[in-house]
């Protein structure tokens, strides 16, 4: 029996590059790619927010002086 088991071993090493080859990709990969898209949207859109709301709040300390 233990003379099996690096075949099987090598067997399921086989299949799981299979699996993962370039250019087939499962559809729900598709659509956390798609996610992951729209969330970095969102954060690039709030971090812009952020950035404008900080500059002119320095700004405007910087006119109190």
């Amino acid at each position: 029996m233990t003379v099996y088991l690096p075949l099987v071993f090598f067997l399921i090493i086989l299949g799981v590059m299979l699996l993962r080859r370039p250019g087939r990709e499962p559809d729900v990969s598709r659509e956390a790619s798609q996610q992951i898209a729209n969330l970095s949207e969102r954060i690039r859109t709030l971090e812009a927010i952020i950035t404008d709301r900080d500059r002119q709040l320095r700004k405007d300390i910087d006119g109190l002086s």
